[in-house]
C-alpha cells in the first residue's frame, strides 16, 4: 500500500476482521486507544460469523432474517440487536436499524459493538436542505461553463452534514479532528470531473500554466496529473482572471459534503460488496494488477482501465460529480492541522487554514487503491510540491469573492 495510504474498516466488517488473526493485531495499533477489545475467534458465535458473511456478500435481506431469528430465540442478546441493525441500514431501512442499535445498548451498554452501534447512531442527520438568499448564483442542479474550454460546472445545493465520525469508531484515527456539523448557507459550484489535460493545456497556452509531461498516460479528456499543489492553485486563479468568476480548489468539508451527496453513509462505497465497485469507480482491480503489480491483492473485478481513464467514465454521483471515487486523488485547500489546531476548525464549509500549510489535503482514492476494506474517507496530506501519477484536482466556483489567493498559500492577509 502506497505510505500516505492507512487501512480502516466499517461495523459489518468487524467480524471478518476478527477471523484475520495476525492481520487484525497489526491493524489494531490504528484504532482508538479507547476502544475495547473485541472478541477472539474463538469466542465469535457461528451464527455471527454466518450473518456477517452475509453482509459482506451484498445479501443483507437474507442476513437480516437470520438475524430475526436470533433476537426471536435471545430478546435480550445485544449482539443479536445490534446485527440486525446492521442489516437493516443496508437494506435502506435505517429508522428500524437505529432502533435496533439503540435496543442493543439498552440492553447491555458495554456489548462488544457498542461502539459501532453508537456511531451508527450518531449518523442520524442526513443533508438537510437549507434556503439560499436571494442571490445571482445558478440555482442548484445548474449544468454550465464559463468559456469553451473551461471544466463543466454542477451547482450543488445549500445544506449541512456531520464531518469526521466519533472516537472510538471502527478503524477511525486521532488526526480526522472532532465531529461537528457543518453548514452550507449558499450553493456552491462544484466540477463535475477532475480537471483534464485538455483544460490545463488551454491554460498553458495562455501563459497562465507551466507544460505538464503525462509520462505516455495520455492526455486530452483524461485528469491532469503530476500537477503540484501550487500549480493547481496557479491554475484557478488563471481561471478566474479569465471569466470574471471566483474559482478555487474544493475545501476538505466541500470534497466530502460533495462525495456523500445528500447520504449519511459513512463507507467510502455506501455500501456495494467489492465485486460491483468497478461499475462505479477506477479503482485497482484485475486490469489495473496485471499492468502494475502494487503488491497486495486487487478488488474482484474489472473496471475496464489499468491506469487513468478518461473523466466521466463511470456513473456519477447524486450530484451529477464524476470520478470522486477512484481515477485520481484530488488536491484540497486545508492545511494539516497539528497538535490541537483543529481547536475551532471551520463550520461553515471554509478551509482550515491552522497548522503545517506546507501539507495540504488531498481525497478521493485512485486507480491504484485497493479500496476492498479501506472504506473509510479520513483525512489525507502531501507536501504542496509533490507529483505522482494518480494525483490530480477538480475546482470549485464560489457565488462571491472569498479566501484570496494569499490565504490559499497559508499566508496573511495584509
Amino acid at each position: 500500500m502506497k505510505s500516505m495510504a492507512r487501512r480502516g474498516c466499517g461495523a459489518i466488517c468487524i467480524a471478518a476482521f476478527v477471523l484475520a488473526g495476525q492481520a487484525w493485531a497489526q491493524e489494531d495499533t490504528e484504532r482508538s486507544a479507547d476502544a475495547p477489545d473485541l472478541p477472539q475467534e474463538a469466542t465469535v458465535p457461528q451464527w455471527i460469523r454466518d450473518g456477517t458473511a452475509l453482509l459482506e456478500q451484498g445479501n443483507a435481506k437474507e442476513a437480516a432474517a437470520r438475524f430475526v431469528e436470533q433476537v426471536k430465540a435471545e430478546p435480550s442478546n445485544a449482539a443479536a440487536h445490534y446485527f440486525l441493525g446492521e442489516s437493516l441500514w443496508q437494506l435502506g431501512e435505517k429508522d428500524k436499524a437505529r432502533a435496533e442499535f439503540g435496543s442493543s445498548l439498552k440492553l447491555d451498554p458495554g456489548h462488544p459493538y457498542a461502539l459501532d452501534a453508537r456511531v451508527r447512531l450518531a449518523e442520524k442527520a442526513p443533508v438537510v436542505p437549507v434556503e439560499p438568499s436571494a442571490n445571482d448564483f445558478p440555482k442548484a442542479g445548474t449544468l454550465f461553463q464559463d468559456c469553451p474550454k473551461c471544466p463543466a460546472m454542477v451547482v450543488i445545493p445549500a445544506g449541512k452534514f456531520i464531518v469526521s465520525y466519533p472516537p472510538g469508531d471502527s478503524g477511525r484515527y486521532h488526526h480526522e479532528g472532532p465531529v461537528r456539523p457543518v453548514t452550507f448557507k449558499v450553493p456552491l459550484a462544484v466540477g463535475k470531473y477532475e480537471v483534464t489535460f485538455d483544460e490545463w493545456d488551454a491554460c498553458v497556452a495562455e501563459k497562465g500554466c507551466p507544460k505538464i509531461d503525462d509520462k505516455g498516460r495520455g492526455k486530452g479528456k483524461r485528469p491532469v496529473v503530476y500537477v503540484t499543489w501550487t500549480q493547481a492553485v496557479d491554475y484557478t486563479a488563471w481561471l478566474s482572471k479569465k471569466t470574471g468568476k471566483k474559482y478555487r480548489l474544493l475545501t476538505d468539508a466541500e470534497w466530502d459534503y460533495a462525495f456523500r451527496s445528500g447520504s449519511d453513509e459513512r463507507h467510502r462505497f455506501l455500501g456495494l460488496p467489492p465485486a460491483k465497485v468497478c461499475a462505479v469507480a477506477n479503482v485497482y482491480d484485475k486490469r489495473a494488477r496485471q499492468q502494475a503489480d502494487m503488491g497486495y491483492e486487487n478488488l474482484p473485478c474489472d473496471d475496464q482501465f489499468g491506469d487513468v481513464a478518461p473523466v466521466g467514465s463511470f456513473k456519477p454521483n447524486a450530484f451529477g460529480l464524476h470520478d470522486l471515487l477512484g481515477n485520481v486523488w484530488e488536491w484540497t485547500e486545508d492545511c494539516m492541522p497539528t497538535g490541537l489546531q483543529w481547536r475551532g476548525a471551520p463550520i461553515d464549509g471554509t478551509a482550515n487554514l491552522k497548522g503545517d500549510c506546507s501539507q495540504r489535503g488531498f481525497r478521493g482514492g485512485s486507480f491504484l487503491e485497493n479500496e476492498k476494506y479501506y472504506i473509510r474517507n479520513p483525512d489525507r496530506y502531501k507536501f504542496i510540491g509533490a507529483r505522482d501519477s494518480d494525483l490530480g484536482f477538480r475546482v470549485a466556483r464560489v457565488r462571491r469573492v472569498g479566501v484570496c489567493r494569499a490565504r490559499q498559500r497559508g499566508e496573511r492577509r495584509r
